[in-house]
């Protein structure tokens, strides 16, 4: 059951906010949840913010606070430029 409750694929997968809220197992040494937290579309660009967390699953996240993701656009020439921001 707790494993069912932590694997959010179908919000996970949906566009832009829908999206939001959808939590994350990270499959590592020591393993971690996220929750994307936050998500932003803006004239400018597009970005999704993930927030560490303490689930059943993984008890506490070995790391702690935001990570951002996203897309901006730096000039009207298409030029973009990728970020990767943390908290």
């Amino acid at each position: 059951m707790i494993i069912s409750i932590l694997m959010d694929t179908n919000r996970f997968n949906q566009p832009g906010a829908a999206s939001v809220g959808s939590l994350v197992h990270i499959n590592m040494t020591n393993d971690g949840t996220v929750i994307e937290s936050d998500y932003q579309n803006t004239a400018n660009g597009v970005y999704y913010k993930y927030s560490t967390m303490t689930s059943p699953l993984d008890l506490n996240h070995p790391v702690s606070g935001n990570r951002e993701y996203g897309v901006y656009a730096i000039d009207l020439h298409q030029a973009h430029i990728l970020l990767h921001h943390g908290r």
